[in-house]
């Protein structure tokens, strides 16, 4: 099976204990990873190195077989990417912002823009600054699906969406992978992942310095009564912190 997403001891050390340590991660190709963990567990760190927009300490990350930091222009154009914190667009129209990152790309047609904004209900002829939370977040959404990208990096995508939007995203990222693509959610809630994912991994701290392997394979997640801190399921591998006086953290998959 053709690999997605491949990390070997992928290393981001902020100081003090904090950061992601050592990260071996495999996602393959056409499957929908969710990758799980509390406020502050590394997640958006993780996200950040993959799309080469921060530099790693040490380790390496390889995107549909490009290196994430020495190739980063050119797999942004392979990547539909909804970053954790939205930027600001200030009073440019919604249809202004999808035209102008149309034209850095060079692959998003206005058949696809239109579909995705009606699936969501977005009005593309208000300023930014008049959006809502939420419709900002559409706008996020539809940046991301509109080129119908071979893989699709998404930080807490459902962010300020509504229950019937939330529906309509899982519809998008099941259409996605209908079409071959990769998708790889991070979230905090379970619920989310265990709706679109299936297959998944979870961190349990940011501050310790986790080691080992987290595999994507088909998994069956359960309920969203379980604490993703203790695990989603069996359990591959287990991260030891490098300070003696630190519980172990846990990586699932």
């Amino acid at each position: 099976m053709t690999t997605a997403i491949q990390t070997n001891g992928l290393t981001k050390d902020y100081g003090s204990g904090h950061g992601i340590f050592d990260l071996d991660l495999t996602v393959n190709e056409s499957e929908i990873f969710g990758y799980l963990g509390p406020n502050g567990a590394g997640k958006t760190t993780t996200i950040k190195l993959l799309m080469g927009l921060i530099h790693a300490t040490r380790g390496s990350a390889t995107i549909l077989g490009l290196d994430a930091d020495r190739d980063a222009v050119a797999l942004k154009h392979k990547i539909g990417y909804v970053p954790g914190e939205l930027p600001q667009f200030g009073g440019w129209r919604g249809s202004e912002i999808v035209a102008y990152i149309a034209g850095l790309r060079g692959d998003v047609t206005d058949g696809e823009v239109e579909a995705v904004a009606k699936r969501l209900d977005l009005d593309l002829g208000r300023k930014y600054r008049e959006y809502s939370h939420g419709n900002k977040q559409k706008l996020a959404l539809l940046l991301a699906f509109a080129p119908q990208p071979a893989l699709l990096v998404l930080d807490e995508p459902t962010s300020g969406l509504d229950p019937l939007h939330q529906q309509e995203f899982y519809g998008l990222v099941r259409d996605a992978r209908g079409r071959g693509a990769t998708i790889f959610i991070s979230s905090h809630v379970l619920s989310e992942v265990s709706t679109s994912a299936i297959a998944s991994g979870s961190c349990a701290t940011g501050t310790s310095r986790p080691s080992g392997s987290w595999t994507s394979s088909p998994v069956s997640v359960p309920t969203a009564s379980r604490s993703c801190s203790r695990g989603l399921h069996r359990s591959s591998a287990f991260a030891r912190s490098r300070d003696s006086n630190r519980s172990p953290s846990k990586i699932t998959v």
